[in-house]
């Protein structure tokens, strides 16, 4: 009687608590392991570390931009009269390496590995 009584006094008092009827579904609890994680997110760190480190290696195979644009107000008074000036610029470059000495492809090789 002292051991019925004892594992009812077990069953509701200690493990009532923790058998909720809303329990986790298997992608809550897998999304909840995925996000707190220590070991996933040191993992999850690396792997965007690796993948900065390849675009950056693939950038040498991309076109470089260069955009300027210049704008300048000028008040001329040569003493007959007043000529107001905008005169303005602008220029685009681009530059597109062909060759570097297989520098590029050696750099996307290492950040691969």
């Amino acid at each position: 009687m002292l051991r019925r009584n004892l594992l009812a006094f077990f069953v509701y008092f200690v493990m009532a608590p923790f058998a909720n009827g809303s329990g986790e579904t298997l992608k809550e609890a897998l999304g909840k392991a995925y996000l707190s994680n220590p070991t996933l997110k040191v993992a999850r760190a690396k792997l965007r570390t690796k993948d900065e480190e390849l675009s950056e290696a693939m950038s040498g195979w991309r076109p470089e931009v260069t955009f300027k644009y210049d704008l300048e107000k000028s008040k001329i008074d040569p003493g007959s009269g007043t000529q107001n000036r905008t005169p303005r610029t602008a220029s685009i470059k681009v530059k597109q390496n062909l060759f570097n000495g297989w520098r590029t492809k050696l750099s996307v090789q290492r950040a691969e590995e």
